[in-house]
């Protein structure tokens, strides 16, 4: 991707995304301006980020890439590590983008409807939509599966029960998870952390609607 495409799309609400943007950014020049030095690079993304306001100076401060930080001898490997993590780092951007043009698209307005339907349309089959007993049992089923497969623990426990999953489950198996990263060729490493990023937003936006449930007062009762 060019310097500018990569401005265009920087998402400046996803902060988790600006070391991405950052160093893909600081790349682009790299590859644009051969005679630039560094410092040159930090000054000229730099300018363009806080002018277009897409992140705090601090925030850039610490999305450097290291390479940008300290002069590195310039060698043939070390111009193919760079350039495999700019393959990498769109790879990522572009994930985001499609992302972002599919929140885009019109908000599907839900209507009264019986417990589960059928939707036919011309030119499309049959579609079974699952009662909400159905997706709770799914998405249960789904959630232990992936919680076994990346705690090695028997099967997922829920937050505020009298065992501290942060510590006892999620702390406890991160070498598990690093070997899993490290056991990954770059392609599947990178598609196994887009769908991480992907299942992040799904969930951190089903708890946001939870929230806003509980304010409107439809859920009754809850038991923090």
């Amino acid at each position: 991707m060019e310097y500018d495409e990569i401005l265009d799309s920087w998402d400046a609400h996803n902060k988790q995304a600006t070391r991405v943007y950052v160093e893909a950014a600081c790349d682009a020049l790299r590859r644009k301006h051969t005679l630039y030095t560094n410092k040159d690079i930090q000054k000229h993304v730099m300018k363009d980020v806080l002018r277009r306001e897409l992140c705090a100076k601090t925030t850039l401060y610490s999305s450097w890439p290291d390479w940008v930080r300290r002069e590195y001898k310039k060698t043939g490997e070390f111009s193919r590590q760079l350039n495999s993590q700019a393959i990498a780092n769109q790879a990522i951007i572009e994930e985001y983008k499609a992302v972002d043009e599919r929140a885009a698209e019109p908000e599907y307005q839900e209507e009264a409807e019986p417990s589960h339907v059928t939707v036919t349309g011309i030119g499309t089959n049959e579609k079974y939509v699952p009662t909400p007993m159905e997706m709770y049992e799914d998405a249960l089923h789904a959630f232990d599966r992936a919680w076994q497969a990346l705690t090695n623990k028997n099967h997922i426990m829920a937050a505020g029960g009298a065992i501290d999953v942060q510590n006892a489950h999620i702390k406890s198996s991160r070498k598990l998870r690093l070997r899993l990263f490290k056991g990954l060729d770059t392609q599947r490493a990178i598609y196994f952390h887009n769908m991480l990023v992907s299942m992040e937003m799904l969930i951190k936006d089903s708890l946001d609607m939870w929230d806003e449930l509980k304010k409107e007062g439809v859920v009754k009762e809850i038991k923090e």
